[in-house]
């Protein structure tokens, strides 16, 4: 839901639901939680919160570590 709700530029919808979800996924072991990493980038990006989104984009390469 955070992806359509990104897709359609409700940027302000996609927050609470990447919220949700990785409250739902963490305990489902870290691989669950990259595509919420990566659509926290996306919004970093939107926001043009650069150093967020680099952080965002090595949280993800560690947990894929």
């Amino acid at each position: 839901m955070a992806w359509v709700a990104l897709a359609t530029g409700d940027d302000g919808q996609a927050e609470p639901l990447l919220d949700e979800a990785v409250s739902v996924l963490r305990p489902a072991g870290p691989w669950f939680l990259l595509s919420t990493l990566y659509l926290r980038a996306v919004l970093a990006v939107r926001r043009k919160d650069s150093d967020g989104a680099i952080a965002l984009a090595r949280e993800s390469l560690t947990r894929i570590r």
